[in-house]
């Protein structure tokens, strides 16, 4: 039997809501450029990307500020919801629908594996563990037409360009592709 993550904590670990700082984290380039407001404890909690920025010597404490122009508002967005949560907002359906379109699962491995990409950089584990069980869950849906997919090749490029060869990400990849 697998077991589970106790969901009961110490009293201490309740995040401050009162006295925590806000951060703008600036997401983003250009027409493409968005700001978000994220309590520094959430960040700094699910995030060792987020601690070690937050804690450099250099940063003001009054502006306290984070640039990330090259990643995607949209994405970043879904892994705040993940910060706050423990939940991963990527679908487009209901997932208890069993009536997905091919298109629909690609988009979702698409949307899982771009949100695995940021989370690996911002060094969030437990957000990578948690796309990789929600990736092989995709694996699972038929389409209407066709049965199942394995991630489109340009998703499986995205993720062999933005990780190590070590990366558990890649592994699941290869195994869903030979086994296809």
């Amino acid at each position: 039997m697998a077991t589970t993550k106790s969901a009961r904590v110490a009293k201490t670990s309740i995040l401050s809501f009162i006295e925590s700082t806000m951060v703008r984290v600036v997401v983003g380039e250009g027409d493409n450029q968005q700001t978000f407001k994220v309590n520094e404890d959430v960040l700094c909690s699910k995030s060792d990307f987020f601690s070690a920025e937050l804690s450099k010597k250099w940063m003001d404490e009054k502006k306290r500020e984070v640039k990330l122009p090259e990643d995607s508002p949209d994405t970043f967005a879904a892994w705040v919801h993940w910060a706050y949560t423990s939940e991963l907002a990527i679908t487009s359906r209901d997932t208890k629908d069993n009536k997905w379109t091919a298109q629909e699962i690609r988009d979702e491995y698409d949307s899982l594996c771009t949100l695995y990409l940021l989370a690996d950089k911002l060094l969030d584990v437990s957000a990578t563990n948690a796309i990789i069980i929600a990736i092989f869950e995709v694996s699972r849906i038929k389409d209407t037409e066709s049965g199942w997919h394995v991630p489109p090749l340009i998703v499986v490029k995205m993720v062999y360009d933005g990780t190590t060869a070590a990366d558990p990400l890649r592994r699941l990849l290869v195994d869903f592709w030979s086994n296809k």
